[in-house]
């Protein structure tokens, strides 16, 4: 069994946080459905970040450009995102609630700002480890932020999401215990896990591929007597 990583361990304790509301605190299952909610607004501040961040630090302008062009794809997908999420949650789980976000914010605060403050931890230290620290920033094709986005909302996001919403719903209209809702948690931990691995190991192997616009050294041969 691979050994878990930091911001591995990280992701995990962020996700097992609604388990605990729901055990300990009492949270009912539109609470579970915000928190998860919650999370995709904080990725998505994080991969501003991360164009922010190359913006400044580049040396190439063609980078630099690329970089912030792709923040327009990560409002584009990951805005869209969020708003058909918020109104399904609300028009689909719970028609009948205060269907504002200022409703939803003033009546599940306490929620909403303990998973603003674990996501933004995980997420963070995601961040600084493998996008700083371990100079993912320059492995990165910037090319590439183009459409990373798309890909992560549909590959990662989108399946997380609705292994959420089908447990919301199964447990509904079965009248399951709450509890049981634990299992589709896990289910989403894995997906997660599984594409945070994913994504970041394929960062790590590109730093073992060779630039091709890094000229090749000359062949000098040797002395020959």
């Amino acid at each position: 069994m691979k050994r878990l990583s930091s911001s591995e361990i990280f992701l995990i304790v962020a996700n097992l946080a609604p388990i605990l509301g729901i055990f300990f605190f009492d949270w009912s299952l539109f609470s579970v459905l915000i928190a998860y909610w919650v999370e995709t607004g904080v990725v998505f501040l994080y991969a501003l970040a991360k164009r922010i961040y190359i913006v400044r630090n580049s040396k190439r302008k063609e980078d630099r450009s690329e970089a912030l062009a792709s923040i327009f794809t990560a409002v584009a997908a990951y805005g869209s995102f969020i708003i058909i999420h918020f109104a399904l949650i609300l028009d689909l789980a719970y028609p009948g609630i205060n269907n504002t976000l200022s409703g939803v914010f003033k009546e599940y605060i306490n929620e909403i700002g303990l998973m603003i403050v674990v996501f933004f931890i995980s997420h963070g230290q995601s961040f600084y480890i493998n996008f700083i620290k371990n100079r993912e920033s320059e492995k990165i094709e910037v090319k590439e932020l183009l459409f990373d986005d798309i890909k992560n909302v549909l590959n990662r996001f989108l399946l997380m999401q609705l292994i959420v919403l089908a447990g919301f719903y199964l447990l509904e209209f079965t009248n399951g215990s709450i509890y049981l809702y634990a299992i589709f948690i896990f289910a989403k931990i894995v997906v997660d896990l599984n594409a945070h691995r994913r994504k970041h190991e394929l960062e790590s192997y590109k730093s073992f591929i060779p630039d091709p616009n890094t000229p090749k050294p000359l062949y000098v041969p040797p002395n020959s007597y």
